[in-house]
């Protein structure tokens, strides 16, 4: 469970079995402290078994190996991406400094610098890309499976631009389509696999509306 107020959250099959109205406490808690209280919203499984997590808070997306998923604590994270939270390298006006209550208007925020910005969702794609949902840059961007080895502020291999759309959820179909949650006007966007294959702001084949 990608917990926003506390960190990376544990529940084993067994206390989910078991699981009724009686509070669970979890099993392993993992929380970053570089920097503290970074907001934890997005969770996915890479093919090895490893966690990565999206903070919404610090604008990075960080890994955590299986090895560390095993025991609570607040481990040196295995791979950092985004802004360098050591060097106070931040863009003001980002996920951290800026109030979703206030936006009166979609496009108000722009397009900031720093290429995660509030990194609401994540998915991996058949090719074991990296997609990232970024709710105030209003797009989506991939990571090649190299540019997942080491910490870093890469320049993303693609980005989606989704002009007037919060991306709040990714999935992947069974033919390689992308399917976005549009946070801001409650909306379901399909992508085929040929309109993510590069740069672009193509328009949804499919825009399902509740």
């Amino acid at each position: 469970v990608a917990d926003e107020n506390n960190g990376l959250l544990e529940f084993t099959a067994a206390q989910l079995a078991s699981a009724s109205s009686t509070p669970v406490n979890a099993a392993v808690i993992l929380t970053d402290t570089e920097p503290p209280s970074a907001g934890t919203y997005a969770i996915v499984f890479d093919a090895a078994g490893n966690a990565w997590v999206g903070e919404n808070n610090s604008d990075n997306i960080v890994e955590y190996t299986v090895a560390q998923l095993a025991a609570s604590g607040s481990p040196d994270v295995h791979v950092r991406l985004g802004v360098d939270q050591a060097a106070l390298d931040r863009v003001a006006g980002g996920a951290g400094d800026a109030r979703a209550g206030a936006r009166a208007d979609v496009v108000g925020f722009g397009v900031l610098v720093q290429p995660i910005n509030d990194p609401d969702a994540l998915a991996f794609d058949s090719h074991g890309n990296l997609w990232v949902g970024n709710y105030r840059n209003e797009n989506v961007i991939a990571y090649a499976p190299s540019q997942l080895l080491t910490s870093g502020n890469p320049t993303p291999t693609i980005t989606i631009s989704i002009p007037g759309s919060d991306p709040f959820g990714l999935a992947f179909d069974n033919s390689g389509g992308l399917w976005v949650s549009d946070d801001f006007d409650g909306r379901l966007l399909g992508f085929t696999s040929a309109q993510i294959a590069g740069n672009g702001a193509p328009v949804p084949t499919v825009i399902l509306t509740s």
